[in-house]
């Protein structure tokens, strides 16, 4: 959740409308692997230690995605939060190379 500041607000409404749909990500590379078969040569991280995460009109990463989720309405609903929490920290874990 941002900041209750008029920049954290700012920035929902601007999420919320579509003006900023991606992220980057700032990091240091641990472990990574290379396939010089393919053109362009393809690059994969293994293990990364995670510095910064930016929301942005224009992502370095164009397949990375961000939307608000509205947690108070999906509880309203009677949605099982529990369990997008536990798929989200499985993703997390599995991207950090834990």
């Amino acid at each position: 959740m941002p900041p209750d500041t008029q920049l954290g607000r700012d920035l929902l409404v601007s999420v919320e409308r579509g003006d900023i749909q991606g992220m980057s990500f700032g990091f240091r590379t641990l472990k990574n692997s290379w396939d010089f078969n393919v053109e362009p040569n393809l690059r994969t991280v293994e293990q990364a230690e995670l510095i910064e995460i930016t929301v942005t009109s224009i992502p370095a990463y164009p397949d990375s995605s961000l939307e608000v989720l509205k947690r108070s309405q999906a509880v309203a609903k009677g949605e099982n939060f529990a369990h997008w929490q536990d798929d989200n920290r499985r993703k997390w874990l599995q991207a950090m190379g834990a």
